[in-house]
């Protein structure tokens, strides 16, 4: 991994400006993968799409803000808790329905912020065990995992094994998806990831799980 100069965005609500991690290089080696597509890599580290101002307490797009090139490398990334994420998508689905928002979030924005959410809401329960499950918590989030899977705005390249995934941790998913023959002749990553699906289904398990490679 090899760090560039950094990318300086600035908050669009308050003007303070943001100095984050620009990569000129880096690979996949020790990276990890897990059910829900999340993937961490020690050599790639990834910026949060979302970030929060450490001014005014705002959240924003930082892909969609004017940025410069800093003087220095930087390491930040801007990660966010899950707490933040939540947080985040509060202000992003009020924001919707202001007629002139200070920031334009556009559906696949949103839909982007869903699979986010959900990814940390494992991260905080499952990966790195931050805190004890909440019936609360996972009503919460089964909540937006409907939202994600009946939107119409999801990323085009999204992996067909994601959506009957997310059912499977709701403990939505029914036998009848198995059955599909789209499914026979699968090999390497997809069978794995169908295999690990099919597996838990079966015993009830709705946890998120290593994809082991």
């Amino acid at each position: 991994m090899q760090p560039g100069y950094a990318r300086i965005v600035y908050c669009p609500y308050c003007g303070e400006k943001k100095e984050l991690l620009s990569l000129m290089s880096g690979n996949t080696i020790g990276a990890r993968y897990w059910s829900d597509l999340r993937m961490r890599a020690p050599m790639l580290p990834e910026v949060s799409p979302v970030q929060k101002c450490h001014h005014c307490g705002k959240y924003y797009l930082q892909y969609k803000q004017k940025s410069e090139h800093g003087e220095k490398p930087s390491l930040e990334q801007g990660e966010l808790s899950y707490p933040e994420w939540k947080e985040a998508y509060t202000q992003f689905m009020d924001e919707r329905e202001n007629r002139n928002p200070i920031q334009k979030v556009d559906e696949k924005d949103i839909d982007m912020i869903r699979l986010r959410l959900i990814q940390a809401y494992n991260d905080y329960y499952y990966r790195d065990c931050v805190a004890e499950f909440s019936e609360e918590e996972w009503g919460y989030i089964s909540n937006v995992i409907w939202d994600f899977i009946g939107s119409k705005n999801k990323p085009d390249n999204l992996h067909p094994l994601l959506i009957p995934e997310l059912l499977r941790e709701i403990g939505m998913l029914c036998e009848d998806f198995f059955e599909s023959e789209c499914f026979e002749n699968l090999e390497g990553f997809d069978k794995i990831y169908y295999d690990g699906i099919r597996k838990r289904m079966e015993v009830d398990d709705t946890e998120v799980f290593e994809l082991i490679i």
